[in-house]
């Protein structure tokens, strides 16, 4: 269950960004770079605005993933030790 959650943790993380970052490039796109940076016309072309894609990519939610993916590991070894040592005592 945690593994999972970990899965989950990871993909809506780095997912959110993502899509965060595709909805930002539509806006720009549908309303004109030049329009967005408020710099230069049509009758100078020289002026490119911005980048259509930038994604500034947190990579937090993969420690998160990574720590939770940890913790389940610990977790199944406890429960197999657990299962091994029932029978010794």
């Amino acid at each position: 269950m945690a593994g999972s959650a970990a899965l989950v943790v990871m993909v809506s993380g780095v997912g959110a960004q993502i899509f965060a970052s595709a909805a930002r490039t539509s806006v720009v796109e549908y309303l004109g770079a030049q329009l967005v940076t408020a710099g230069g016309n049509e009758a100078d072309p020289s002026y490119e605005g911005v980048s259509l894609w930038i994604l500034n990519l947190d990579l937090a939610p993969v420690g998160w993933a990574l720590g939770l993916a940890l913790v389940a590991a610990a977790f199944e070894l406890g429960q197999r030790l657990q299962k091994d040592t029932e029978g010794l005592v």
